[in-house]
């Protein structure tokens, strides 16, 4: 009698509560919410545990379930989808056998009410515990933390949040309308478990299988590669919400038809319920294919970027020479990047025209060469300057320009021999980042592949670092942040650096955030760490191997001096940078770019938040300082770390080779500096190892 009572109350409501009321009682309720939340805690506790276990990896972090979250969310959600099943596919036969479904029909509701009602009941039940998983684990991992036992930790925030509002959510009404759709309009259970299941599995077959620029599209995720971060948090983007949106669409028009097809008698107009029905699906799948559309269009424009540098390659003599770069450059983080820059230039041959390569994400304001205002064009990337018959060929020459705007990471490594964009999102490659740049509120990285600035050619990887120049660069960013680029850096102001390294530049990468820095003197060259201020402690613990560590990295750079191949900046900076940052850069050869000029990128996954204090710390507490060292060398001269980033910067990134056989010449001129800094075989981190996909149904 309670649950007819209740129908007093807001028709909606009141069959919610009926709903809630009928599921509680449910022995199988019980079983699938238990059910969820041990696969929850066990994917935690398991890749907590092998993030401990192989903590002597600097690459544990890949386990971490701080930031690979995504390994098993997109599981857990499977499994509630399947629990949906489960819970609404026998609503009508339930009132039926408990002798109440002739008085339900009885009541002045719509079908439209009680099935609404019941949709949110469902939806309840499964993200109520999906959340409460959620928080738990958090709960768990923050006392963990608190009383000692490292082994757990928290998830990251940002992802959590997300995965359960935005990601989860908007699913499970989606796919809880279409249950309740097949219960109302088929008459068997069994046939709506079936086809519900069978359903799902083809919904994970083809999420397995889909190319990845389809996901932001078709998948239930906000995160379409593996990675949470602390430097740059994942957040939903515009594109995401109205995925979100459209799927929430279809889900109306999924309980209008349900409301439509029911058995139930309740008067209201089905052929108009039908029709509102049409227009949100159809409004719903517009959506959906429109964000599919801009995805396909997006890999469209590469490809017309592509053809058009790959033409502007073909003339060699359009390229300056260039020499000397001095930039202002202002950054304001999430908003807006304004570039005021002088390129001192020298042509080559008699050509009419100078091109160079910008981002196609910035608006030129201004351009002018030798102070003169002059005439070009920009299109697709390629700004391209017309030379005035006055200019001598022979001559330096001054291209001063003006811009702002936001870069479009999509304009770099356009002829990468592998693009993850077509792969799926179980291949490897996407575990190397797919974010070519990141310009967010709390982190900026301008990889040289974005071309914020102007660069002499085509943006091709055969052109890339192959035009050494002197830079002076000052960079504005919030009172707060540090900047890194190449070279020392100066303090002007708060906020306000400028970098003058001594030797020439291949490439131009800077890095922005509110870093804590950590630094010391190494045979003259000052060694810095910019950290994420939460990842210190990690670094801090390594303190006691300080001594050993310089000891051997001064023999290293004291051991190529000697040989008279001095490193040509007066620093060496480690910056973190977030894991979606792409790691690897275009060709054919998709070789790393975590080693750049005066610097290497450490991922956020990887020393700052591994192990190896755990299993280091043993060792200097035995005084044998040493040998820990020498392993900690052994894992900073992998093939992204410290030694190759000398190595490069002793050679290939001062002066390279051209013409026929360069890049081999390149290659062998790199791995004997390598091996003269280091024992180690000098070879070449390459991207086509991890162009695999993993086993079906698996990340």
């Amino acid at each position: 009698m309670g649950r007819l009572m209740v129908f007093a109350f807001s028709p909606l409501a009141a069959a919610a509560w009926a709903e809630l009321r009928s599921l509680r009682r449910a022995v199988r309720t019980w079983v699938f919410l238990g059910l969820g939340i041990t696969v929850a805690f066990t994917a935690y506790g398991y890749y907590s545990y092998l993030h401990d276990a192989f903590g002597f990896n600097p690459n544990a972090g890949f386990m971490s379930p701080r930031y690979t979250s995504a390994y098993f969310t997109i599981y857990l959600l499977w499994l509630f989808m399947a629990a949906v099943v489960f819970l609404a596919f026998d609503g009508r036969g339930r009132d039926e056998r408990e002798g109440i479904a002739e008085v339900v029909d009885s009541r002045p509701v719509s079908n439209l009410a009680l099935l609404a009602g019941r949709l949110g009941a469902v939806v309840l039940v499964t993200i109520v515990p999906l959340l409460a998983g959620q928080v738990l684990i958090q709960v768990v991992g923050f006392v963990a933390q608190a009383t000692g036992f490292d082994m757990l930790g928290l998830v990251q925030g940002v992802s959590l949040v997300t995965f359960v509002l935005v990601d989860a959510a908007p699913a499970l009404i989606l796919w809880s309308a279409f249950v309740l759709f097949l219960v109302a309009g088929l008459r068997n259970r069994l046939a709506v478990a079936g086809l519900a299941l069978g359903l799902l599995v083809a919904h994970m077959w083809a999420f397995a299988l889909v190319p990845s620029y389809l996901l932001p599209a078709l998948s239930p995720m906000t995160v379409h590669d593996i990675w949470a971060s602390d430097l740059a948090p994942r957040f939903p983007s515009a594109e995401s919400y109205a995925q979100r949106a459209s799927e929430l669409l279809v889900a109306v028009g999924f309980v209008l038809f349900a409301a439509s097809v029911s058995r139930r008698k309740d008067g209201a107009p089905r052929g108009r319920q039908v029709g509102v029905g049409v227009i949100a699906v159809a409004l719903g799948a517009g959506g959906i294919a429109a964000i599919a559309y801009r995805a396909h269009a997006n890999l469209a424009e590469r490809a017309v970027w592509l053809q058009a540098h790959e033409a502007a390659a073909e003339t060699t003599d359009l390229a300056p020479d260039l020499e000397r770069v001095k930039a202002e450059l202002r950054l304001v983080p999430g908003k807006s990047l304004q570039l005021d820059a002088a390129l001192h230039v020298r042509l080559r041959g008699d050509a009419a025209q100078m091109v160079f390569s910008l981002n196609p994400g910035l608006t030129i304001e201004e351009l002018r060469l030798d102070s003169v205002p002059a005439r070009y064009t920009f299109e697709r990337g390629l700004l391209t300057v017309v030379r005035p018959d006055s200019v001598l060929q022979d001559e330096q020459h001054v291209v001063a320009i003006r811009a702002t705007g936001l870069p479009d990471a999509d304009f770099a490594y356009l002829d990468s021999a592998v693009d993850w964009r077509r792969r799926s999102s179980r291949n490897g490659i996407l575990w190397l980042g797919t974010q070519a740049g990141i310009f967010e509120r709390g982190y900026v990285a301008l990889m040289p592949a974005l071309h914020w600035l102007p660069m002499p050619g085509a943006n091709l990887q055969s052109n890339a670092g192959r035009d050494p120049f002197l830079l002076d660069l000052e960079v504005r960013v919030p009172p707060t942040w540090l900047v890194a680029a190449p070279g020392s850096r100066e303090a002007l102001d708060p906020g306000t650096f400028r970098f003058r390294p001594v030797a020439p530049v291949a490439q131009l990468p800077v890095f922005a955030a509110p870093f804590v820095r950590r630094a010391a003197v190494v045979a003259g060259v000052e060694v810095e760490l910019l950290l994420h201020p939460g990842h210190v402690g990690n670094i801090d613990d390594l303190a006691p191997l300080a001594g050993a560590l310089k000891e051997r990295l001064a023999e290293v750079l004291t051991q190529a001096a000697d040989l008279g191949v001095r490193y040509p900046y007066r620093t060496v900076t480690g910056v973190e940078v977030p894991g979606h940052l792409r790691g690897y850069g275009g060709g054919w050869a998709l070789e790393t770019v975590m080693a750049l000029p005066g610097m290497v990128l450490l991922r956020e996954h990887g020393i700052p938040h591994g192990r190896l204090p755990k299993y280091l710390r043993p060792l200097s507490a035995d005084g044998a300082e040493q040998r820990a060292a020498e392993y900690l060398i052994a894992v900073l001269s992998l093939e992204d770390g410290l030694v190759h980033v000398v190595a490069r910067n002793l050679t290939v990134f001062q002066a390279v080779a051209r013409g026929p056989g360069a890049t081999a010449l390149d290659f062998v001129v790199q791995a004997l500096a390598t091996r003269l800094v280091a024992d180690t075989r000098g070879g070449v981190g390459t991207a086509h190892r991890n162009d695999a996909d993993a086993g079906f149904g698996s990340t």
